[in-house]
């Protein structure tokens, strides 16, 4: 069953568990002593069949090693990856900071232009 259709059989075990409980409860306090036992017989039922069908197992990514590709490389030249750091190119208070690093005051253009340049060049 997938993640999704478990998910949804679960809650509406856990809601309808919930529903027959209060419902015998209420049964119980108008002395109505067979209706109330066959709805907490539902609510138990019910909840230990939501709870029984869990997955004991858990539903993880998979693990991914650092530094090894991950997919199938396209492009002009598969697999390279360009990465270009300045930390002058920008200037920025912080994040207590009212404006924000990508503002254009706070841009050196000269220096981002220096960046994509060496990014295209290699």
């Amino acid at each position: 069953m997938p993640i999704a259709g478990s998910f949804v059989f679960w809650l509406a075990g856990i809601v309808g568990s919930a529903f027959a409980y209060r419902k015998a409860k209420k049964l119980l306090r108008q002395y109505r002593f067979t209706a109330a036992v066959l709805c907490l017989a539902a609510a138990i039922a019910v909840g230990t069949i939501a709870i029984s069908n869990m997955s004991q197992e858990l539903v993880i990514a998979a693990d991914s090693t650092p530094n090894i590709p991950i997919g199938i490389a396209k492009g002009i030249y598969p697999g390279r990856v360009v990465w270009v750091h300045d930390p002058n190119a920008t200037e920025w208070d912080g994040y207590y900071s009212p404006e924000h690093w990508w503002q254009e005051e706070h841009t050196d253009l000269a220096a981002v232009e220096k960046m994509v340049s060496k990014a295209i060049r290699g």
